[in-house]
């Protein structure tokens, strides 16, 4: 595995188990999608720009990725070798999120 997106619903743990895999790989640190998609205060960056920071993360050799926008996903899922989908029960994904 050397390009891996983690995927799922909010809760599912996607950032904990890309954040493992990352290090029980030896990947680079984890491309968090929502970093990128987010400024300051919680702000939508314009589209244009965060199409292109997606696109310049996926150019690396080796990364992983968490979260999946559907308008990126064609630029993270054409470099990926690997997809991970994180699918955990409502009643647990609603207790972290809660929690």
């Amino acid at each position: 595995m050397e390009r891996v997106n983690v995927i799922g619903s909010p809760g599912s743990g996607k950032s904990f188990v890309a954040a493992a895999l990352a290090a029980a790989c030896g990947l680079p640190p984890l491309v968090r999608l929502d970093a990128l998609r987010h400024g300051p205060n919680w702000t939508e960056v314009p589209d244009d720009r965060f199409a292109a920071d997606v696109a310049a993360a996926a150019a690396a050799g080796r990364w992983i990725m968490d979260g999946c926008y559907v308008p990126v996903r064609p630029l993270i899922w054409v470099r990926a070798d690997t997809v991970i989908w994180t699918d955990l029960d409502r009643a647990i994904m609603m207790w972290v999120a809660a929690r």
